[in-house]
């Protein structure tokens, strides 16, 4: 994927919708999914699966006429991140343990050279899959109605990173790298009707609601 985006307008807002004093552009930015395959197999029969992205753009902000002391950061950035996982099944519940590096490499610091650096994390995913459904029969023959209840668990140990974040511009989370711990609680809620396609009934998403709490321990 490349894609690009700038500030039409004189006031800026974060990407959560807060109001904030610049725009972060991207000029562009491309963003390369290279494999997603399993790799090796565990004793207990279960893939070892390999991720690796590229992400390579530059980014700069673009201040509010009214911002205090702007400053230039146009940066070219490239992000390689290469993941190992061994999703499994036990019972009723889904694990996913893994591990994951990602470089970054940046044209311009702080400082004004090129630098790059390493951000190592070890973690692990639970989650498992509840539902219940209801049938009825009305004037337009068999319906359905299904809740599913998908809550999962986040484990994630950013146990090296190298570098100061207070080394690099700030433009996103992987500026903001830092070493520390995440618990992240989530729940998904669908509700979805059934729907009959070429006579077979199908679900469709009509109403999602998705809920989720981040720790740091």
């Amino acid at each position: 994927t490349v894609g690009t985006r700038h500030n039409l307008d004189d006031f800026s807002y974060r990407d959560n919708r807060a109001l904030a004093d610049r725009f972060v552009e991207e000029q562009p930015v491309a963003t390369w999914n290279w494999v997603a395959q399993p790799i090796a197999e565990t004793p207990w029969e279960t893939p070892v699966m390999l991720d690796t992205a590229t992400e390579v753009g530059e980014r700069r902000s673009k201040y509010d006429p009214l911002a205090i002391a702007p400053i230039g950061d146009r940066t070219l950035r490239a992000d390689q991140r290469i993941e190992i996982s061994a999703p499994f099944h036990l019972g009723e519940l889904n694990f996913r343990p893994y591990v994951a590096v990602g470089g970054t490499w940046y044209d311009r610091t702080i400082d004004g050279n090129s630098d790059g650096r390493l951000a190592w994390e070890a973690g692990f995913q639970v989650g498992t899959r509840l539902q219940r459904s209801w049938h009825w029969t009305d004037d337009e023959g068999e319906q359905g109605l299904r809740h599913v209840i998908a809550p999962k668990v986040t484990f994630a140990n950013r146990f090296r990173v190298d570098d100061s974040p207070s080394e690099f511009h700030q433009f996103d989370a992987t500026d903001a790298l830092t070493e520390q711990n995440l618990i992240r609680l989530e729940v998904r809620n669908l509700l979805e009707r059934m729907e009959p396609v070429d006579g077979t009934p199908q679900p469709r998403d009509f109403l999602g609601v998705d809920l989720a709490q981040d720790l740091w321990p």
